[in-house]
């Protein structure tokens, strides 16, 4: 997407390939959140139960609790950019429309992506 003379100008490729790489990275999301609710997800480290040994579970399970959070923020982001670019290759069906799209309809359909990220 690049502005030439006041006008967005969509490359349509360009999106169409960065839609493909969100679903690759969806699914590289997918599997990290499986690996951490299968491994690492409540199975703390066995290192006894002196002291230092209970607190560094605790900080491992609060440490593992906060990864999770970080990848389920990351997936939605990466959902809403999906659903944002799908819908601007959805909205701007052809050639002419793509080449006319103007730069306040993106940043409104963008938007949901900087909202996920903010972890609201």
């Amino acid at each position: 997407m690049t502005t030439e003379y006041g006008r967005t100008v969509v490359d349509v490729h360009s999106l169409a390939d960065f839609t493909t790489a969100l679903d690759n990275h969806h699914s590289a999301i997918a599997s990290m959140l499986k690996t951490i609710d299968d491994k690492l997800l409540d199975v703390p480290p066995k290192l006894g139960g002196f002291p230092d040994a209970t607190d560094t579970e605790s900080y491992y399970a609060s440490m593992v609790s906060d990864y999770r959070a970080r990848v389920q923020r990351l997936r939605s982001a990466v959902e809403a950019a999906r659903k944002a670019t799908t819908s601007i290759l959805d909205t701007y069906a052809t050639a002419e429309a793509r080449n006319h799209a103007n730069s306040r309809d993106i940043a409104r359909t963008m938007g949901p992506v900087g909202t996920a990220l903010k972890g609201s």
